[in-house]
């Protein structure tokens, strides 16, 4: 979207620059009055950006764009003298002031640049390369401009004004041309050559200006003025480039890596000098030999400058050289000492927090099990930081060291020295504690361990409440080798952590079973095929009074080559938490449109299908063009389509599902409430959302005959929904005396068991939709 504004805005310069170059050829006292301010606003603006924007150089970008903005201004006032008052400006000596400020401006910013690049530089050199270039640069434009005479700048005000041009514009080639030839080692940035020639562009642009006010050729509104402003853009579009750099990083590359300390020829430059004199000066033996007079002399003293700092350099060279010689072999021997000390503790120490890492940890413990006999206990305390990846992806590394740091140092100070305490990876640590403890004293150990770390830990300007899980196997209860061990205590952390925060878990075979078949769907829903092994059943929905079909809920079946069928309370909530859950929710939607479908057109009916959708399914910003597009393709009519969610997702969904239960509702699609009455009703919360049906949870219909209380509930439900005009259904009706109770209660629609139990699509037809 950046890169489209961009080429917008570079479009738009185009046809700017189109059409002021036009109008200067043929030298519109109009529009040139009214686009050359234009132009140079927009580069103050720009100029603005870039200096708000930028991290180095702010100064330099800062007094450009005041440079923009005064020749902006004293193109406008220009403009309203001539256009509005109708004065001639040229009569005017103030705006020569007005406009000087700009080539002061620009000056500024050069001696800026220059003032920071000079730190980095040999001054010597330095003040060699400027003052070759400034002698050429007064000789070539004294010679050819001012015809060796200074006479012209005497005679009046006005010429004293263009000879402080003349010598600005000189200044700002002089820095340019410094700053090129002190650039032997490294190179600029493409934005910074790009903003160094519009400012070339802008001083030889001035200096023709000024030649032509001194022998009255200038014309206003001619290409002249068309050069400022395309100089000023183009130093504008440079700021632009430079910001391409994040961070400035040619910045720092600047200082480290630009020298003006090299053997790169940039003095035969000045060699170019002489062909310059000779085209617009003539062939002037005296003068060309000032000229190479200054090559020479200044090749001789960048040559020797060089060499000296050169020679300076090796000498220093050698003798640190020989300083670092006998202090190697001094510390050589020291090194060598203790380098196997170092080894030993890198190897065997985790770098970040420095507790020991797991390579010692499992050659530690393999010593242990190995030593220990079978009546003897080690403990392993396996710990996982709940949530640290989060802190990791919102604060940064380092952020999420230091709290690992922290917490690596709080088990220390928990645990006994004789404990081992160890840093697997990522945010998990295991401590191993030998001697008999009954689970008692390992459960104040857990305790103290969570109590420790769930205190707040402050970095920076940030507070974090951390928590952990924590995993207990013991020696030689849960396992006799150093692989199952750690094994098993990491599958109780796992257990611990699906318990909930600062929980502590220890390891039983039935924990690993739900582990290893949690894991095993897991494999299993990254390779399902959906299409072969997902089936969908449906169950009818029926019309209480008049005993009539008015609807299907579409149920998922997962009947697995592998592992047979499994239930949709196992699998579901897995593909909830492993991301899958939106192309199986996607893949249920699309499947029980199409059967809606082929039902309604084959049987002439207008049942509804609901179907079941999980939040993070809802929550999708593609979910309701989805909904949208399967509908178009199957031709289904909005009231065949009942979206069903449960109400816990509707009680955390105020600032969210709003919006899309309106949505859905302008759809014209019906929303029920799945297992209303289960635990997280709120009654008053289901007026402030659009919803269409509540299906009272089979919990509250199981004993409806013998528990009056939730009979009593069902009728409340039942009343309010009355009241707010939403339909209800009553889920889970098994026998006809739970039938009448609800029947006599009000609901308006039933399902369940009552009438039959879910079905595939054939046998649905067969049972229902053949006798409509």
């Amino acid at each position: 979207m950046i890169k489209k504004y961009t080429l917008h805005l570079y479009i738009l310069l185009g046809v700017y620059l189109i059409l002021y170059f036009i109008s200067t050829i043929f030298q519109s006292k109009f529009f040139g009055d009214i686009l050359s301010p234009i132009g140079t606003l927009i580069s103050f603006f720009i100029l603005i950006y870039v200096y708000k924007k930028s991290e180095r150089f702010k100064g330099v970008w800062l007094t450009l764009s005041l440079g923009s903005l005064i020749w902006s201004i004293t193109d406008i006032l220009w403009a309203i003298c001539e256009l509005l008052i109708r004065i001639n400006p040229e009569n005017i000596t103030i705006f020569d002031f007005f406009y000087l400020g700009t080539n002061i401006c620009i000056v500024t910013a050069g001696y800026i640049y220059m003032k920071k690049f000079i730190k980095g530089v040999n001054l010597v050199q330095f003040f060699i390369d400027v003052s070759a270039i400034s002698i050429s640069c007064f000789i070539i434009f004294g010679l050819l401009f001012l015809h060796g005479s200074f006479n012209l700048f005497i005679k009046n005000a006005n010429n004293i004004i263009e000879f402080i041009y003349i010598i600005t514009d000189l200044l700002i080639i002089n820095c340019i041309l410094s700053g090129l030839f002190s650039v032997r080692k490294g190179k600029l940035t493409k934005g910074v050559y790009i903003t160094i020639l519009g400012t070339a562009i802008y001083a030889v642009v001035d200096l023709v200006y000024v030649y032509e006010y001194f022998y009255n050729l200038y014309v206003p509104n001619s290409i002249i003025d068309f050069m400022y402003a395309t100089s000023l853009l183009i130093i504008a579009f440079g700021g632009l480039t430079v910001l391409k750099y994040s961070n400035f990083e040619w910045a720092d590359e600047f200082y480290s890596k630009t020298k003006n300390i090299g053997s790169e020829k940039k003095g035969l430059y000045l060699l170019l000098t002489i062909p310059v004199y000779v085209i617009f000066g003539g062939f002037d033996f005296s003068k060309i030999l000032v000229l190479l007079y200054i090559f020479v002399a200044y090749e001789i003293l960048s040559n020797y400058v060089q060499k000296a700092i050169n020679n300076e350099t090796l000498l220093t060279y050698e003798k640190d050289i020989n300083l670092i010689l006998e202090e190697k072999i001094k510390e050589r021997t020291k090194e060598l000492l203790l380098k196997n000390q170092e080894l030993e503790y890198i190897s065997n120490h985790d770098p970040i927090t420095n507790v020991y890492n797991r390579r010692y940890l499992n050659k530690r413990l393999q010593c242990i099990i190995n030593e220990k006999k079978l009546d003897n206990q080690v403990t392993i305390l396996y710990i996982d930081v709940d949530g640290f990846k989060t802190i990791n992806d919102t604060y940064g590394h380092d952020i999420g060291d230091y709290v690992l740091i922290e917490i690596s140092d709080r088990l220390k100070k928990t645990v006994k020295e004789n404990n081992i305490l160890a840093r697997l990876g990522g945010d998990e640590f295991v401590i191993i504690i030998e001697g008999k403890l009954s689970k008692e004293e390992i459960k104040n150990i857990c305790e103290k361990l969570i109590n420790s770390c769930k205190e707040t830990i402050y970095s920076d300007n940030y507070l974090f409440n951390v928590t952990i899980s924590i995993g207990v196997a013991m020696f030689p209860h849960d396992a006799i080798s150093r692989n199952v061990i750690m094994k098993n205590a990491d599958i109780a952390m796992y257990d611990a952590k699906s318990k909930g925060k600062n929980r502590y878990s220890f390891f039983d075979s039935h924990v690993s079973n739900e582990i290893l078949e949690k894991g095993e769907i897991e494999l299993l829903l990254r390779n399902v095929d959906y299409d072969k092994e997902f089936e969908l059943y449906y169950q009818p929905q029926i019309d209480i009074n008049t005993n009539k079909l008015i609807g299907v809920e579409a149920l998922i079946r997962w009947h697995s080559p592998i592992m047979g069928n499994i239930p949709p309370n196992k699998f579901i909530k897995i593909a909830e938490e492993t991301g899958s859950i939106e192309k199986i929710g996607q893949w249920v939607m699309n499947t029980a449109a199409k059967q809606i479908g082929i039902w309604n057109e084959k049987f002439d009916s207008n049942i509804r299908m609901s179907i079941n959708i999980s939040p993070n399914q809802l929550v999708s910003i593609d979910f309701a063009s989805d909904l949208e597009k399967i509908m178009k393709k199957y031709g289904l009519k909005s009231d065949w389509i009942d979206i069903e969610i449960t109400e816990n997702i509707a009680m955390k969904g105020e600032g969210i599902f709003k919006q899309i239960f309106l949505t859905l509702d302008n759809m014209g699609i019906s929303i029920s409430i799945d297992d209303f009455g289960t635990g997280y009703s709120s009654l008053s919360y289901i007026q402030k959302f659009s919803f269409n049906r509540l299906k009272i949870a089979k919990e509250l219909i199981d004993n409806i005959t013998i528990d009056l209380n939730k009979r009593h509930i069902v009728k409340a439900i039942v009343m309010l929904s009355e009241g707010l005009n939403i339909l209800t259904i009553a889920e889970g009706v098994e026998t006809e005396d739970q039938l009448n109770i609800v029947k006599e209660i009000g609901c308006n629609q039933v399902q369940g068991y009552v009438y039959s139990k879910p079905v595939t699509a054939d046998r649905f037809e067969k049972e229902f939709l053949l006798q409509i």
